[in-house]
């Protein structure tokens, strides 16, 4: 399992002869490269970003099946509380 943000302002690209990644991946823009492919993109985790460029499309024929296919798995974002969130105390001392 992976976590991957990129900078303020950064991108992230996924290649266009990646056909599975396991992550989360976090950036202001989100680039998949492809083309007219069979090959579809099953991301395992989810993509969180304001702007996803898609280029990945299915070859003729091949429209009943997607080219971009996220698995949100709730169990990375469990995994990854302590480094995503902030842990917040309030406490009173006693005499």
């Amino acid at each position: 399992m992976a976590v991957t943000k990129s900078s303020v302002g950064g991108n992230i690209n996924i290649s266009d002869n990646t056909s599975e990644a396991n992550a989360i991946f976090i950036a202001d823009k989100i680039n998949v490269g492809g083309t007219t492919t069979n090959q579809e993109l099953i991301v395992n985790g989810n993509l969180v970003t304001s702007q996803l460029t898609n280029n990945r499309k299915r070859a003729p024929g091949e429209n009943d099946k997607p080219a971009l296919y996220v698995v949100k798995d709730m169990n990375m974002y469990m995994k990854t509380l302590d480094f995503m969130s902030r842990s917040t105390y309030e406490w009173t001392q006693l005499k």
